[in-house]
């Protein structure tokens, strides 16, 4: 009997799988590895298992001898929400372990930006229903919620970005991201005492044939004004500031000839030399120039082609022993650009304006300072990339400048409500190259 029994045993033995039993731990480890959902279900229905385990544990008084079939399936499904739990992190206590989230990554709209210049950030990747907030990590970039406001000198600043933890999901924060700032400002906005923050001098001036370049007689007006940044009442960003220069003639006479601008120069620059070359702003390497800028609604509202086109000229700093007539004593080279405006200027501040951005290969040749070789800009910018001075200039008959296919003019056909000729150029905030 022996005999056969432990034979019978043995054979039974035998016949038993050798391969290693997986253990209910190691297949929860093993599901919550290669399924984080487990996980939240986990988490969400935690209470709800602790509530149900611990009524059963009190109805037993802790004598397992007592567990019926349906008790020992909730005993087990507690132990194997308590495997759950542990797997993804959590402990015995009563609050969930907030899970990591996806890889958040900032995405600024541009990476390079124009100095003084700004772009829009956003993000991808993170989880969960967090705010979004950004910061400035390095670099003299400003932030306005989700807008970066880059400096007005060239370099790099770096950007992350939070998502903040939520019920299910920790916090998290992005690598950093670059920004490249490039160009160059040649000034960022209008100041007090005739300067830019830069200390570069600005001004404007007009004239016609009515009161022989003298810019003001009984029938003619030339003034200027404007927001500055300094000395005036709110106005808190160089972005905002303006300056603006009018000439005016009566409708009771007539013009054959007439000029009016604005100028602006290089920073702290506060004259054209007359006898040696003018420091200024190195433009080489740079492809354009941008600006914002306004005329008045009379001038702007001409009809006539090229009726309220205005002109861009820039004038560099060599200085050249050359006189082009006899009331000049030297000469710079100077380009020009003229372009056909698309918004007004109205009387108040605030008035409408554009920001233009114009190659300077666009440029022709305005001044050559007698070098019958200098007839393009790049030939000119080779003999001095220093440009010292911008004018934004509104030109008539005579005076009248043509660049390419068109022509400047000023207003001469458009009364305002003064019975009166205007012809106003407005600029705001910055000019940069780059």
């Amino acid at each position: 009997m022996k005999h056969r029994f432990g034979r019978a045993f043995g054979n039974n033995f035998a016949n038993k799988s050798t391969k290693p039993r997986e253990t209910p731990r190691k297949k929860i480890l093993q599901a919550v590895s290669t399924n984080r959902n487990i996980c939240e279900s986990a988490f969400r229905t935690r209470f709800q298992v602790q509530r149900l385990f611990i009524s059963f544990s009190n109805a037993i008084g802790g004598n397992i001898v007592q567990i019926s079939r349906n008790s020992f399936t909730l005993l087990v499904g507690a132990a194997a929400s308590a495997l759950i739990l542990s797997a993804c992190g959590g402990g015995s206590s009563s609050t969930p372990q907030p899970l990591a989230q996806a890889a958040l990554s900032v995405v600024p709209l541009s990476t390079t930006v124009r100095v003084l210049g700004s772009t829009t950030l956003s993000t991808s990747g993170g989880s969960g229903g967090g705010a979004v907030t950004y910061a400035v990590a390095s670099g003299s970039c400003t932030l306005d919620g989700a807008t970066l406001s880059v400096p007005k000198t060239a370099g790099t600043c770096t950007v992350t970005a939070t998502k903040a933890a939520d019920s299910t999901y920790s916090a998290a924060t992005s690598p950093a991201v670059s920004v490249t700032v490039s160009g160059a400002t040649f000034s960022s906005g209008f100041a007090a005492s005739a300067l830019t923050i830069e200390a570069g001098a600005y001004g404007g001036y007009g004239g016609s044939s009515i009161d022989n370049w003298q810019g003001a007689n009984g029938s003619t007006t030339f003034g200027g004004g404007g927001t500055a940044l300094i000395g005036d009442t709110g106005i808190t960003k160089a972005s905002q500031t303006k300056y603006y220069s009018y000439y005016v003639f009566k409708d009771t006479v007539t013009t054959t000839d007439l000029f009016a601008g604005v100028y602006v120069q290089a920073p702290g620059v506060t004259a054209i030399s007359t006898s040696a070359d003018t420091a200024g702003l190195d433009i080489a390497g740079k492809q354009d120039i941008s600006f914002t800028y306004g005329q008045n609604d009379e001038w702007y509202s001409q009809t006539a082609t090229n009726a309220n086109n205005f002109a861009v000229i820039l004038t560099l700093g060599k200085w050249y022993a050359f006189k082009r007539n006899p009331w000049n004593s030297h000469c710079n080279m100077k380009l020009v650009a003229v372009i056909t405006p698309t918004a007004s200027q109205p009387a108040n501040p605030d008035g409408k304006r554009d920001t233009y951005t114009v190659p300077i290969s666009s440029f022709t040749v305005l001044e050559n300072c007698g070098d019958a070789n200098i007839t393009t800009p790049a030939l000119a910018l080779a003999t001095s990339s220093n440009v010292s001075q911008v004018d934004f200039q509104g030109d008539f008959g005579g005076s009248a400048i043509t660049s390419g296919t068109k022509t400047t003019s000023a207003n001469t056909t458009v009364k305002s409500s003064n019975n009166d000729y205007p012809t106003t150029n407005a600029l705001w905030g910055s000019i940069t190259f780059k």
